[in-house]
């Protein structure tokens, strides 16, 4: 089987777990055992709960808000629902406030998600000061709001001159969710084609290529790879499945990643899955 048919095989049957999910079906019964056991993020990122809990309580509700940017970012370095909805949606952005309530919640347990990786970038400093210090060097500055004729890169180029967001994967992140809530990137030329690799979708487009997985990329390099690996995979998919954007498929990438690891016996994914009961979408 090439390696295009087993990313599409992996696409829908993630899909189909997560519709018998919603419908409260049991996939384990007859469903695939690796999807069925380990957590994976859902295709689209649209569909997964974060993203979802998002969409609902701050992004569609503050559309327009001149502190979006900002408060996507606060979002994603966060990005624990509990903790967001703690904070509330910073219409006037208070720092020592939004500090103080997630050390509360440190305090209590959890505070962050470990989807993304957000450390102090070598400053010996505690990590809530330094993500409300991060947050506020974008919070309501219209340098980093969205233009007119703005592309998705033009965005996440802007961010990564933050101090910490250098890398770029979580500035990327940031972008994601800005496509879908502010007038102007919704109409960017870039919508469906903009994408920026993280350590798993390098491994996964190296794993695709049958490269060594762990071998080196430019960036350039691997947006050609990515690029030329959607041509391959769109048409196997069905037609309710052909409109996954660039974004989508780094995500997948990632996650094929970690499934390819199970199956050939290299390890396991950090998490089992079991339904969230944290907070509701």
């Amino acid at each position: 089987m090439s390696n295009a048919q087993r990313v599409a095989n992996w696409i829908m049957d993630r899909e189909r777990l997560r519709t018998l999910n919603e419908s409260g079906m049991p996939y384990d019964v007859y469903g695939d055992p690796i999807l069925a056991k380990y957590r994976f993020c859902n295709v689209r990122r649209e569909d997964d709960r974060v993203t979802r809990w998002l969409k609902k309580n701050w992004r569609d509700p503050y559309a327009g808000h001149p502190n979006m940017v900002g408060a996507m970012l606060l979002a994603r370095m966060v990005n624990w629902p509990p903790t967001l909805e703690a904070i509330g949606f910073p219409e006037m952005w208070d720092a020592d406030k939004t500090a103080h309530n997630i050390h509360e919640f440190s305090l209590l347990g959890k505070a962050w998600s470990a989807a993304y990786i957000v450390s102090t970038c070598g400053q010996a400093m505690d990590k809530a000061a330094y993500v409300v210090q991060t947050v506020g060097e974008v919070m309501g500055r219209p340098a980093y709001t969205p233009q007119p004729e703005d592309t998705l890169q033009a965005v996440w180029q802007r961010l990564r001159g933050i101090n910490g967001l250098g890398a770029g994967f979580i500035a990327a992140q940031v972008v994601a969710d800005l496509k879908y809530c502010d007038e102007h990137l919704l109409l960017a030329r870039d919508w469906l084609s903009f994408a920026v690799s993280g350590p798993g979708s390098r491994r996964g487009l190296n794993r695709y290529w049958l490269r060594d997985k762990n071998a080196p990329c430019k960036e350039v390099e691997w947006k050609e790879w990515l690029n030329e690996m959607i041509v391959e995979v769109i048409p196997l998919l069905p037609p309710d499945l052909q409109d996954i954007h660039s974004q989508d498929f780094q995500n997948v990438m990632c996650e094929w990643d970690k499934y390819e690891r199970v199956r050939l016996g290299e390890g396991k994914p950090r998490k089992a899955y079991k339904p969230e009961t944290a907070y509701s979408v």
